[in-house]
């Protein structure tokens, strides 16, 4: 197989077929602009018996969208552009018209975003695998071969480079635009200008950039179908809360996106809303008297099975990151300028606060979950200058802020435990748990302040003393099960404290519990695991889906 680069000739005049394409000599040539290229011969092995009669019939009988990957290479440089072409739209808009930065929008690029990236990533594999094999299982499509590139003479690793390309900044292209910059202009604007509360802002705002994906997608292949624009429709309503569920941070609609996209096309070798593929590792056939099964030539988004594979999306979403809170004020809509303007004070004269300061204007922005990386920056530089005049609630505060919003520096994280762990008997009940919690909450380990926080747990929970209630049991048996933390003595103390104060848990609580003994793989507690199951019964009705999840 020959390697090639993709050419692009620009013509001095108007060539035949470029005047049939566009008025002018970039326009994209009638070649350039088909979908499915029928000069490529497939496919290339012989059909299953029971669909060859359907190969001579004329047009698409399969459905697929098949291009040679010269074609890709130029509509990955072509969705390159549009994608810098969108990053830089927003952040004019944003800098000029709205006054804000884009890590404001969720575009953070910190740690935290590429961990979210890549659980979206996931995440997305995951669902479309879902429809996949659901498809797979019930017929409608049939397996062909493995690693399929379409014109024989393109290498097949090429192909799918370019295709990682495009997909990547189609991802770009349409999830900064509309679920960042349009779905935060919208909340904010029915929050302002029609007088709706939180929610019911986030919801106007989910609608209307969803009805926006719609029309994107109308020139699409198969795209004006009743159940694709359904389809789509239900997407962008995912999108949107891809974005709520994560504290209004892109990494994960991001990384969703890439992976649905580059996984039903390039994994799978279905269309994906009418994308064009010029090799998969994955070969099947659509099977032909199943158009409204499996989509046509719309793919999978157009098919039955995608509603079923958004919902489970969502389940995994709100379970790996929970679920807001629907009461509170700050889904998404704050006064921007207001903020901008006391984070670039705060930024400006950080060295000027003392530990209080500090701890509190954390734990502020924290409590309106917004994510500043710039401000959170430079309050880290100034807490790790002063960390030696930070009190024990400072320390908490600070450590419960970090978490809240996932900013992690690990040097900055290891200088808190140290502090923590020399200050261990200072700190309230409340405040130990909280501090163990959010390293739990950050996957951060610290062998010598789990340590002495067992021991100073196991000292408190024996003096039966009152300030460790219920919430604390509950926070600091998450923390140790989470970490993987095993001390036998701390369990044995917990499980003690846990028979005595567990009818006064909150649902959370007594999910907690139920998780972290069953993480724990706590088998001989057999008697503690009882009462938490007798009152999970009596306040079953309680439990909202993620703590019924939990506790099971």
């Amino acid at each position: 197989m020959k390697n090639w680069t993709c050419k692009t000739e620009f013509p001095l005049k108007h060539s035949a077929s470029a005047s049939l394409a566009g008025n002018l000599p970039w326009d994209p040539t009638k070649d350039e602009s088909i979908h499915h290229d029928t000069r490529i011969a497939w496919p290339a092995i012989e059909l299953p018996k029971e669909l060859q009669k359907y190969k001579s019939k004329t047009g698409q009988p399969f459905f697929l969208n098949h291009v040679t990957g010269r074609q890709r290479c130029k509509d990955a440089c072509m969705r390159l552009g549009m994608g810098i072409g969108a990053l830089l739209g927003v952040w004019f808009m944003s800098l000029c018209m709205d006054k804000r930065s884009l890590s404001l929008l969720g575009f953070t690029l910190d740690g935290a975003f590429f961990v979210d990236s890549i659980i979206g990533l996931a995440v997305g594999i995951t669902i479309v695998s879902f429809m996949f094999g659901v498809e797979l299982l019930a017929g409608w499509v049939v397996f062909l071969q493995f690693f399929e590139v379409f014109d024989p003479s393109e290498n097949f690793w090429l192909c799918i480079f370019w295709d990682v390309v495009f997909h990547l900044n189609v991802a770009i292209n349409e999830e900064l635009p509309v679920r960042g910059w349009l779905l935060y202009n919208l909340a904010e604007a029915g929050a302002v200008y029609l007088d709706l509360s939180a929610i019911a802002a986030f919801l106007f705002a989910m609608v209307l950039e969803s009805v926006l994906f719609v029309v994107m997608h109308l020139p699409s292949p198969g795209g004006t179908r009743p159940l694709s624009m359904l389809n789509i429709f239900v997407g962008g309503m995912a999108g949107g809360l891809n974005v709520l569920l994560t504290g209004g941070r892109l990494g994960f609609a991001l990384g969703w996106h890439f992976g649905w996209n580059i996984s039903m096309g390039n994994v799978f070798g279905r269309s994906t809303s009418g994308i064009p593929i010029s090799a998969t590792f994955v070969s099947v056939v659509p099977h032909p008297r199943k158009e409204q099964l499996h989509g046509g030539v719309f793919g999978p988004e157009g098919g039955v099975i995608s509603p079923a594979a958004y919902f489970l999306g969502i389940i995994l979403l709100a379970l790996i990151y929970g679920l807001p809170d629907f009461g509170s004020q700050n889904l998404l809509v704050h006064d921007w300028p207001l903020l901008d303007a006391l984070s670039d004070s705060a930024i400006a004269r950080c060295h000027e606060f003392e530990g209080q300061d500090l701890a509190i204007t954390a734990w502020s922005w924290a409590k309106l979950e917004v994510r500043n990386p710039q401000l959170m920056g430079a309050l880290c530089g100034s807490i790790l200058a002063a960390i030696e005049d930070l009190g024990p609630q400072n320390v908490a505060n600070t450590l419960w802020a970090w978490a809240a919003i996932r900013y992690r520096e690990a040097p900055a994280l290891s200088s808190m435990a140290a502090l923590a762990v020399r200050r261990v008997g200072e700190f309230i009940s409340q405040e130990l748990a909280n501090c163990v919690w959010a390293f739990a909450k950050l996957h951060f380990r610290d062998e010598a302040l789990l340590k002495a926080a067992s021991v100073e747990a196991i000292r408190r929970m024996e003096e039966s003393s009152e300030d460790f209630d219920a919430m604390c049991v509950a926070s600091i048996s998450w923390a140790f099960a989470t970490l993987g933390y095993w001390d036998g003595k701390l369990l044995e103390v917990i499980g003690a404290a846990v028979e005595k104060r567990v009818w006064r848990c909150k649902t959370q609580e007594l999910s907690n519990l139920a998780w972290a003994f069953a993480t724990l793989t706590v088998r001989n507690q057999t008697s503690v695991l009882n009462v938490i199951a007798a009152a999970a019964c009596q306040r079953i009705n309680e439990f909202e889906l993620q703590h019924i999840t939990n506790t099971t």
